[in-house]
This record gives C-alpha cells, sequence and structure tokens, in this order.
C-alpha cells in the first residue's frame, strides 16, 4: 500500500504570514480565502506592495469570502485590486481564522490581537477538498 505524503508547517507572527505569501507566489496558483479581513493590508504595509505586484505579474486571482464585519473595507479593497473577486460570509459567519487555499496548501491562520499564527498544510487532497467546500459557500454567499 503507497504511503500517502502530507507535509505540515507552523508560522508565527508577521515573519510568518511573510512566508506563507512567499509560498502563495511560488505556486502561482489563485488563492481562494475563507474569512478573508483585509488585516493583511495594514499589518504588512511594506511587504503587501511587493507581493502584489509579482502576484499580478503571475496573473493569480484572489477569490474571497470576507466576514460580514468587514464588508465596508472589503468593497474597498476588492474595487482597488486587480484579480480581486470577492463576496460575504452571512452574518454570524465571522471569526479570527483565515483559511488560504492555494495549489496543493491549506494556510489556516489565526488573527489573535493582531499577531498572527498560520498551519500549512501542503497535501492535493487536502486541498482539493477544501477548494470543494469553498466553493459551496462561495455559491451560498452574496
Amino acid at each position: 500500500m503507497k504511503k500517502e505524503e502530507i507535509n505540515a508547517s507552523v508560522y508565527k507572527g508577521k515573519e510568518g504570514l511573510k512566508t506563507i505569501h512567499s509560498e502563495m507566489l511560488r505556486e502561482g496558483k489563485d488563492v481562494y480565502v475563507l474569512g478573508a479581513k483585509g488585516l493583511i493590508f495594514t499589518e504588512l504595509p511594506y511587504f503587501i506592495p511587493n507581493f502584489e505586484r509579482e502576484r499580478i505579474k503571475k496573473k493569480m486571482k484572489f477569490i474571497l469570502l470576507y466576514d460580514k464585519q468587514e464588508v465596508k473595507e472589503s468593497e474597498e479593497h476588492i474595487a482597488k485590486r486587480q484579480f480581486f473577486e470577492g463576496k460575504v460570509l452571512p452574518k454570524g459567519f465571522d471569526s479570527n481564522g483565515v483559511m488560504n487555499i492555494f495549489g496543493n496548501k491549506v494556510a489556516i491562520v489565526l488573527w489573535k490581537e493582531k499577531y498572527p499564527t498560520g498551519f500549512m498544510i501542503d497535501n492535493k487532497d487536502i486541498a482539493d477538498a477544501f477548494r470543494k467546500w469553498f466553493e459551496l459557500l462561495w455559491n451560498y454567499s452574496k
């Protein structure tokens, strides 16, 4: 029986977020974000412009499901950015967590008092499963 390979890593703080976003660029695939908050733009103001430039060069799309509490900010971010598409999760589904699905990876980030901790799983089957669940939520969101 073939043993399936699953790799996982834990990332702490802003440097961890930079590492996760650098991995997104390495993958070069569209990114599906569940529970988007827009905090990354204010917490990494010097890193994100370079990330955005590289993301746009690669034509990587961000498909976002925003927390209800972030509606106004989300509309502003979507309008200003290329290759962004977003919807809002129904009321009551906001949380401190954000999930990023890209390529064969899933990064789960907990924003606790603006000190993020991330957990990244590298496995195609897991990433495909999370993408399917994201699609289900996408179809039921505004």
